[in-house]
C-alpha cells in the first residue's frame, strides 16, 4: 500500500512524462502509451460518436470481443451503443457525476468479458471523448483511477486539434459528421443508426459545401461558421482541416433558390471566400464522397481563377477529369486534330475558324443561333463552316461532334489554369 507521499510523487512523475510529450504533433498516441505503461491495462480513445481515436494495448487482448469489432471496423458496435445510451448498466464512481467538471469516470460491464473504467472527457464543459481502461492483465487500483483522471486531462487540452476541429462546441453532431469524413465511420448501417439514435433529421435531398476558410485565423473561422449556422438555420456545419463544411438538407433537388444563391455569394464576399457545392445525392453515408465533390469545386474555382464565389461541381466535373487524366497522360491527346490545325490557321491568316466552331458546336449545329451570337451574317457564317470542312474534312457525326465539344472544355481549362503552352 503506497503512502500519501508515495502516491504524491509518482502522480508529480506522471504528469511530468505527459507534459513532455504533450507539444508532439502525435500527442494522443504518445499520451496513450505513457498511460498504458503507467496503468498496466489497456486504453481505448473513442470520440463522442463512439468511433476510434486510437488505443494502446488492445493488441494483445484474446478474448474481448467488443475490443476487437472497434479495433478492426473504426467503431463500437450497435449493441454498446444502445448500452451505453441506455445508462442503465453504468456504476458511477462514488461522488462523481457525468454532467459537471472536466472528467468523470464509470465502470461498465455487461456486455464485457472483463471491467472497464471510462473516463468522460470534457473540454469548456463540453464532452469530446471518452477514455476505457480495460482491467485486462492486472486489477485497476485507487491510483490507477487518479492517474486515468489525470490523463483525461491532458486528452481535453489535445483533442480537439487532432480531431480536425478548430472551435469549441465539438457536439455529438460535428464529431459524428467528422467521423464520417475521416472515414473513422464508414459502414452504411452504423452510420443509419447513429444518425437515428443521435436524432439528426434532415430533409430528402443532400449535398455538401465546402467553405474555403483554410489559412484564416481561427476567430474568424469560427465567427463565420456561426454566420452560416444563421443563414442556413443548420447545426450541421463544422471545421475540418481548415475549411468549413456544412452537410445541406432540402425538399427540393436543387440546395438554393436564386434568391438564396444570391445571398450566399454575397456572404462569402464579405469574408472574400469561395464555396464549392457538391451534386444532390439522398443517403447520409454517401457524405464523404460528396464532400471530396464540393472540395474540388471549390480548388478548381479557385485554380482557374474563377471570379464566382459559390462554385457547383456539376460546372467543373469535366475540369476534374482533365485535371486527373493529366497527372498520368498528356491532355493534349483529349483535343481534336482540327481545333489545333484551326488555331494555327487563324494565327497565320487573321481567320476566326476556331471560335466560330466553338460558338457552332455549342449551339448545337443550329445556324441562326450561332450567327446571332457570333454578330455575323447568316451566310458569313455559312462560308465559315463550309471552309471549315474544306479545311479539315471533318463529318459532324455525333462522335465527332462530342469530341469538338470535349476538345474546348478541355483547351478552355488548360488555358484558365495557365496551362496553355503545352498546345503550342
Amino acid at each position: 500500500m503506497l503512502t500519501d507521499t508515495e502516491t504524491g510523487k509518482n502522480n508529480e512523475d506522471f504528469i511530468n512524462k505527459l507534459l513532455d510529450v504533450s507539444n508532439s504533433s502525435h500527442n494522443i498516441q504518445l499520451l496513450l502509451d505513457i498511460g498504458y505503461q503507467e496503468l498496466g491495462n489497456p486504453l481505448l480513445l473513442v470520440d463522442v460518436a463512439l468511433c476510434f481515436v486510437a488505443q494502446t494495448g488492445g493488441g494483445l487482448i484474446t478474448d474481448e470481443p467488443l475490443w476487437d469489432w472497434t479495433l478492426s471496423k473504426g467503431y463500437v458496435t450497435e449493441e454498446y451503443v444502445k448500452y451505453v445510451l441506455s445508462g442503465d448498466n453504468t456504476e458511477y464512481d462514488p461522488g462523481e457525476e457525468w454532467s459537471t467538471g472536466d472528467s468523470r469516470l464509470i465502470w461498465q460491464d455487461g456486455l464485457l468479458h472483463h471491467r472497464q473504467l471510462v473516463g468522460k472527457i470534457n473540454r469548456n464543459g463540453i464532452p469530446i471523448g471518452y477514455l476505457k481502461l480495460l482491467e485486462y492483465n492486472q486489477p485497476i487500483t485507487e491510483e490507477a483511477v487518479n492517474k486515468l483522471k489525470i490523463l483525461c486531462k491532458f486528452l481535453a487540452i489535445c483533442m480537439n486539434s487532432s480531431m480536425g476541429t478548430l472551435d469549441q462546441e465539438n457536439s455529438l453532431i460535428d464529431t459524428l459528421l467528422t467521423s464520417m469524413l475521416t472515414q473513422r465511420l464508414y459502414d452504411k448501417y452504423a452510420i443509419d443508426e447513429r444518425v437515428n439514435r443521435f436524432g439528426l433529421k434532415l430533409y430528402e435531398n443532400l449535398s455538401v459545401i465546402v467553405l474555403g476558410t483554410r489559412g484564416l485565423v481561427t476567430d474568424k473561422i469560427y465567427f463565420i461558421k456561426k454566420k452560416m449556422k444563421n443563414f442556413l438555420n443548420r447545426e450541421t456545419v463544422i471545421t475540418f482541416k481548415g475549411n468549413l463544411v456544412i452537410l445541406y438538407d432540402c425538399k427540393t433537388k436543387a440546395p438554393f433558390t436564386e434568391n438564396e444563391l444570391i445571398n450566399l455569394e454575397k456572404l462569402c464576399a464579405d469574408y472574400d471566400i469561395k464555396a464549392g457545392i457538391s451534386n444532390s445525392f439522398k443517403e447520409i453515408y454517401m457524405f464523404e464522397s460528396f464532400y471530396r465533390q464540393a472540395l474540388t469545386a471549390l480548388e478548381l474555382s479557385t485554380e482557374t481563377n474563377s471570379n464566382e464565389r459559390a462554385a457547383y461541381y456539376d460546372e467543373y466535373c469535366v475540369h476534374h477529369m482533365v485535371s486527373l487524366f493529366s497527372e498520368h497522360s498528356d491532355p493534349m491527346v483529349l483535343i481534336h486534330p482540327a481545333i489545333k490545325f484551326l488555331k494555327e490557321h487563324d494565327t497565320e491568316y487573321g481567320s476566326e475558324l476556331c471560335p466560330t466552331l466553338k460558338e457552332y458546336i455549342k449551339n448545337n449545329q443550329d445556324l441562326q443561333l450561332t450567327s446571332s451570337a457570333l454578330h455575323i451574317h447568316y451566310n458569313t457564317l455559312k462560308y465559315r463552316i463550309n471552309k471549315i470542312i474544306e479545311l479539315t474534312d471533318l463529318a459532324f457525326s455525333d462522335k465527332t461532334i462530342f469530341r469538338l465539344h470535349l476538345s474546348f472544355l478541355v483547351y478552355d481549362y488548360l488555358t484558365e489554369t495557365g496551362k496553355s503552352n503545352i498546345l503550342k
